[in-house]
């Protein structure tokens, strides 16, 4: 078993960054166009899509990948409050020491360029930032990749932080397009949000909600003009 989730696991990992490979070849480009502001977000999604209807066809429980039940109403509310704390608090307090350290401003925002002040396409990308990011991006990491590593190194307490390690430097490669003033913030979050999944009895939908919560407050500033 630990052998057909490692081959899982590498497979979505190489199908997610071929997209990346393929979308700096022109001929690619030319034929499959990028989304405004979100690239090929939806391609990835894609792959995404094809992982949850494998799952299903091998018979997996989908709870056994974070979709349980919101659990109870305090705790739900506590989870969903830490991550958007965690999104606010974090960047707030690294991105200025990583701009000093790398000599950059903070963060490379410059594909969300054409967002600011831009109504249709701010309604248009909103919707599918929670599909894509609140939703898709939690699965992956949090649910799909954590639970995997989880089991492969065997369960238990140690394999669980080896996992939320894991998913976390997965997760902040996965934002390189930021600079390292943005990658890393974001992968010391991942690291914040695996051990929040952890504790919250290992339940994705407090954090797709923070998720989402954050990336539309996010979005807007940058809809108005300003830096989030």
């Amino acid at each position: 078993m630990a052998r057909l989730l490692l081959l899982e696991l590498l497979t979505v990992l190489v199908a997610r960054k071929s997209i990346t490979w393929l979308s700096d070849v022109k001929f690619f480009a030319a034929i499959v166009p990028p989304m405004p502001v979100l690239g090929y977000a939806y391609l990835q999604f894609l792959v995404t899509l094809a992982l949850i209807a494998w799952l299903r066809i091998r018979g997996a429980r989908f709870s056994d990948y974070g979709f349980r039940n919101c659990g109870p109403l305090w705790l739900f509310t506590i989870i969903t409050i830490a991550a958007i704390a965690t999104s606010v608090i974090l960047p707030a307090m690294l991105d200025p020491l990583l701009s000093n350290y790398f000599g950059k401003t903070p963060r490379d925002l410059s594909r969300f360029a054409t967002l600011v002040g831009n109504l249709p396409q701010f309604l248009y990308v909103m919707p599918l930032v929670w599909i894509f990011a609140a939703f898709g991006e939690e699965f992956l990491y949090r649910g799909f990749i954590l639970e995997n590593v989880h089991r492969i190194l065997g369960g238990g307490n140690a394999a669980m932080v080896a996992a939320i390690i894991v998913q976390a430097v997965l997760f902040g490669t996965g934002h390189a397009y930021q600079g390292p003033v943005g990658m890393i913030p974001i992968g010391v979050g991942g690291i914040v949000y695996g051990l929040l999944y952890w504790a919250g009895g290992r339940r994705l939908w407090p954090l797709i909600l923070g998720h989402g919560v954050v990336d539309t407050i996010g979005f807007t500033i940058m809809f108005k003009g300003g830096t989030p």
